[in-house]
């Protein structure tokens, strides 16, 4: 069991002290006979393995025998009631609370905030609360969350007006945008801080980082050996691999992940980016490597190597020298933004030639039949996007700043406009943001326009709106073109034109690589306790979905969704790879994509 201690302070006590132990499975236990079987049914181990994972006896909460110890999966609740990912949250709130930032810190212990989580973790079970203590309980939960929020938001006010002296004495609705800005940024800043000091020591992440590496390693290896690869895939991919980063959850502030740092279970590719996450709430219930492998395998999906593709291409460099230009000191040059203009069309078509690698295995992971875009459809759908885009811009009055000299201040004067004539001052953060993002394409387009017009104004300013749509319009249509198929929108998606194959492509991948991984364990049955104490998440709890299946079938295809359905996805991570390194039986009919 992870110790709870403090330096300095009381031992954290629950209920029980041993809530988020989980015993050991009993010899005769159905999932410790299958794994043990000469050649157990491969779908058949896995469901047995849920029935038994959520069943009253074990309701979330099991160990497996590991050739380093046991593999343990907490996807329950501690005996007093908590789920046990909250717990070891709440937990690791107090075991490394010194690692706070300092001014947040001194907040909570003023507040008390740490000897009322501690209380609150040492309820008693609900089972044996009367009303009334319940009701406590409940006050208690409320306060605990109220108390940490104003923490949060005083601190961030605290900074504000370190920075901006008087800021704390403005009005709300006087407050001036760029000042919210501001605000906003200074507390994203903080949420990264805090993520950082409660994750970035815990024995769990930590191990997620060595694994990590484990999987990149196996991962080269999957590559360079693989016979299928055509050698300039291979260098590529190696780069990509290579080139890919594992972050802490939440610690990247212009990412909004506050639930991926507490409890979500999920983890995430960050494709622009390049850096994957696995979620505090996952990390904390089960083992993480086969998680690892599938966000890994997103480096080499359509999405980052179209994101790659464009950002290579001329019309990704004449983008970025018009940023570089319009949101810097120097002086913006009009006959280069007349080029710009004049050699769009063809630098956009350009994106026309983007091809992706092993067509034929993402044609088979497409996750349904598409049928081919109409005529003139595109051009409508991106119209209507652009159109979205300039509105959503346009109601924020982004347009208006942009040209604007000055801003009314609070006082009833003027203030100068650190916007004008600057469409980066829009983004809370502009170094990363995306030169084909449809805000800042829409910005950078009028702005230009605008400095470089000779008409006069409001004429003008509607001249640059207008090109701007006109623009925006063609790079969006470009970049459908170049996604086609396996574009990834949901809007292509709904209407039947394209079906990304990118999940079941990570699926794959990943399973590969997992099993390359497996291999190098020798024991089969421990393969086999590593595999599925991996592959918890393919566990539904139960549910209204398993009560009525066929109803649940027919009402998943209303909605669009990137993963193949639960007991689809199943089948499908039982590749014939990890077949064969379980040593089990196929027990089930599914076409498979081989790489």
């Amino acid at each position: 069991m992870t110790s709870l201690l403090l330096a300095g302070c009381a031992p954290l006590k629950v209920s029980d002290p041993q809530s988020l132990v989980v015993a050991p499975l009993h010899g005769n236990n159905p999932i410790l006979r299958v794994i043990n079987e000469a050649k157990p049914p491969c779908l058949g181990m896995v469901r047995t393995f849920c029935e038994n994972l959520y069943s009253p006896d074990h309701r979330g909460s099991l160990s497996l025998p590991g050739s380093g110890g046991s593999l343990e999966i907490r996807k329950g609740n501690t005996d007093n009631d908590f789920s046990q990912i909250y717990f070891e949250y709440a937990a690791t709130q107090i075991r490394f609370q010194e690692r706070l930032p300092a001014d947040f810190r001194s907040l909570l212990r003023r507040f008390g905030y740490f000897h009322k989580l501690r209380t609150y973790l040492a309820r008693k079970p609900r089972r044996t609360m009367t009303v009334e203590e319940r009701a406590r309980v409940v006050r208690l939960a409320h306060d605990i969350e109220a108390l940490w929020d104003s923490a949060v938001s005083e601190t961030a006010l605290k900074r504000m007006e370190a920075n901006h002296p008087g800021y704390s004495q403005l009005q709300e609705d006087l407050i001036p945008w760029e000042l919210k800005r501001e605000s906003s940024r200074v507390r994203s800043i903080l949420t990264s801080e805090i993520a950082r000091a409660v994750w970035t020591e815990h024995p769990k992440w930590q191990q997620v980082e060595k694994e990590f590496e484990a999987i990149r390693q196996a991962f080269l290896e999957v590559v360079s050996q693989s016979a299928a690869l055509p050698s300039e895939v291979k260098i590529n991919w190696t780069k990509r691999i290579r080139d890919s980063k594992l972050i802490v959850p939440g610690s990247d502030p212009e990412v909004d992940a506050l639930a991926c740092a507490r409890t979500e279970q999920n983890a995430y590719y960050y494709t622009e980016r390049n850096y994957l996450t696995v979620c505090a709430g996952d990390f904390n219930s089960e083992d993480v490597r086969h998680t690892l492998a599938h966000e890994l395998a997103h480096s080499l999906d359509i999405s980052r190597s179209i994101t790659l593709f464009e950002s290579q291409s001329a019309l990704g460099q004449s983008l970025t020298d018009l940023r570089r230009a319009s949101c810097s000191s120097s002086a913006f040059s009009c006959p280069r933004w007349r080029e710009f203009k004049d050699g769009f069309e063809q630098s956009s078509r350009a994106l026309y030639d983007f091809k992706p690698v092993l067509p034929r295995f993402h044609k088979c992971l497409q996750s349904a039949d598409t049928v081919p875009f109409p005529a003139g459809y595109l051009e409508r759908i991106a119209r209507e996007d652009a159109q979205s885009t300039i509105s959503r811009l346009a109601e924020d009055n982004a347009f208006l700043r942009i040209i604007s000299s000055h801003l009314p201040a609070p006082n009833g004067k003027r203030m100068s406009n650190p916007m004008q004539l600057n469409p980066c001052e829009y983004f809370l953060w502009d170094s990363s943001i995306n030169v084909f993002d449809g805000e800042l394409a829409a910005l950078l387009f009028f702005t230009s326009e605008y400095r470089c017009s000779e008409e006069a104004s409001p004429v003008r300013f509607k001249s640059a709106m207008d090109q701007a749509l006109t623009l925006l319009s063609s790079l969006i249509e470009a970049r459908m073109r170049a996604e086609g198929e396996f574009s990834s929108r949901v809007r292509l998606s709904a209407d039947g034109h394209a079906a990304s194959p990118n999940e079941r492509f990570a699926d794959a991948l990943g399973a590969l690589t997992f099993a390359h991984l497996l291999k190098k364990e020798r024991d089969v049955t421990l393969r086999r306790a590593v595999f599925l104490a991996n592959n918890a998440w393919l566990c539904a709890r139960p549910s209204l979905r398993q009560i009525l299946p066929l109803e649940a079938g027919i009402q998943r295809k209303y909605y669009v969704e990137s993963h193949s359905e639960e007991t689809q996805r199943q089948k499908e991570v039982l590749s014939s790879e990890i077949r064969e390194v379980l040593e089990c039986e196929k027990d089930f009919e599914m076409d498979e994509c081989r790489l």
